[in-house]
């Protein structure tokens, strides 16, 4: 009999380490006492209530509806999810119609006897109402939290965390304080957010998480009230996508959800010339920003090739208030109309097609592989991100060494494994791609059946990984691309 180990930590597991390594022991010893075949371990890193975040789960769905497996081993019948009733309802019935039985240290479950299907969706069904009620009152002692002053949110850039007590707070960075306040006050004396983030990369200022500043970044710092000493809390919520072709979006909340506590750490620009900056907000001119929904075609796929920034979409008067691609190096390559650059792409594809490989529909298997890569980049991400912290926290004195050494060694065992799921979702994905035939259709008809933007950048997504553009300053209108290929 062969079978399946899923392994996924619980909310109440987060500060255990080991767990899933006791998880795997119980349950092989169980396997052997079963006289099962383990064919393959599946171990989530990624935790997440929606089942497009959870990649490991979805190879595990795949291979079960594959017919691979007889049965499948996890401690609880709650470890396979306890989503949104449309998760539940897709994992149950995939094991259902492959015949596989979920097998616990507990019970063994048999979904097409109907009283395991009664007894497997009650607890589906409980497990769902406990999650719930876990969130609420996380919720509720947050939301308190935040009443009282507490500082519960992402450090903003300018301050660092302080205690009052056990109370989260702020207090200013020595270092990175005055640079805030040097953004207000060029801004109040005219000078542009992109000329203020270009001010900020030729002084080296680090920035909190990208390479290196933009205008959208100023544009932040300057309209956040928590400069002013001023905690604003619950002032949005996320809707969190429910496909993997799905984007989380921040919604705002109605106003007198919010929280705001006045005076909650010390301010480091004051209220009346924070409200100056908010009313030259609202009698300049500014270019677009990102919003959740695409409006560039080319979003994230064009590349200065001199020096290897991508080119932003931008509205320029001087060019009839068309939108322009623009290097955000301050005197590299220069704009050039969206509109010419795309008609350019897409002739590249359409004189090169033998370079590129024809697109299919795509099928919902390969939108739930697209939603694991996904998820598991954004893991490696924040795994990157909380690597770059601990020596701050070292430094600080909030990490002793013994906690460093043991906290670096978790991300370190954490990166890797992420590394490993997404190695294996890119070999299948390329295996798959070899073995499926799929019909032949010209890059331009398939782009030009739709007028959707977010769309169009995911056919060319579909296409090509990368095109870089070249062009000089010398007063003449010729550019060259180097277009590359998606490697499958």
């Amino acid at each position: 009999m062969t079978a399946a180990i899923y392994l996924r930590k619980s909310r109440s597991d987060e500060g255990d380490p080991d767990v899933l390594s006791r998880h795997r022991q119980t349950l092989l010893d169980f396997a052997q006492q079963q006289g099962l075949c383990i064919a393959q371990v599946y171990e989530e890193v990624v935790s997440g209530s929606s089942l497009y975040l959870r990649p490991q789960m979805l190879r595990l769905l795949e291979d079960v509806g594959a017919l691979r497996y007889d049965a499948v081993l996890c401690m609880d019948i709650d470890r396979l999810g306890r989503g949104d009733m449309t998760s539940q309802g897709i994992i149950l019935d995939t094991f259902r119609h492959a015949g596989c039985k979920i097998m616990t240290p507990r019970r063994v479950y048999d979904l097409n006897d109907e009283m395991d299907e009664t007894y497997s969706e009650f607890e589906a069904f409980m497990a769902r109402q406990e999650y719930k009620l876990i969130v609420r009152r996380m919720h509720r002692g947050v939301l308190a939290a935040a009443k009282e002053g507490a500082h519960v949110s992402e450090v903003p850039f300018g301050y660092v965390r302080a205690w009052q007590g056990k109370r989260p707070t702020l207090e200013p960075d020595p270092y990175a304080a005055p640079w805030v306040q040097t953004a207000f006050a060029l801004y109040a004396g005219g000078q542009g957010c992109q000329r203020i983030a270009g001010l900020f990369n030729g002084a080296g200022v680090p920035p909190k998480k990208s390479a290196q500043w933009s205008r959208t970044a100023i544009r932040r710092i300057l309209q956040n009230p928590v400069y002013t000493g001023t905690l604003l809390y619950n002032r949005t919520c996320f809707q969190r996508k429910k496909r993997a072709s799905d984007t989380n979006r921040a919604v705002e909340r109605p106003k007198e959800e919010w929280i705001v506590v006045k005076d909650a750490f010390p301010a480091l620009v004051s209220q009346q010339q924070f409200d100056q900056v908010q009313r030259q907000f609202t009698s300049r001119s500014h270019s677009s920003y990102f919003t959740g929904e695409f409006k560039n075609p080319l979003a994230g796929l064009v590349f200065c090739g001199h020096c290897g920034q991508k080119l932003q979409r931008q509205y320029q008067p001087s060019k009839g208030g068309k939108p322009v691609l623009l290097c955000r190096t301050a005197g590299c390559s220069p704009s050039i109309p969206l509109a010419s650059l795309e008609q350019a792409v897409l002739g590249a594809l359409a004189r090169e097609s033998d370079r590129f490989q024809n697109l299919g529909p795509v099928t919902q298997g390969e939108r739930q592989k697209q939603g694991a890569l996904e998820a598991l980049n954004g893991e490696l991400h924040r795994i990157g991100m909380q690597k770059g912290r601990l020596c701050d926290l070292l430094e600080q004195g909030i990490y002793s060494a013994e906690d460093y050494a043991r906290r670096q060694q978790e991300l370190a065992r954490r990166e890797k494994e992420a590394q490993n799921q997404l190695h294996q979702l890119e070999q299948a994905r390329k295996i798959e791609m070899c073995c499926v035939d799929k019909p032949a259709i010209s890059p331009l008809e398939y782009y030009d059946r739709t007028k959707d933007i977010n769309e169009k950048n995911k056919l060319l997504r579909c296409l090509i990984s990368r095109v870089e553009y070249y062009r000089i300053k010398d007063g003449s209108r010729q550019f060259s691309l180097t277009i590359y290929p998606l490697e499958k």
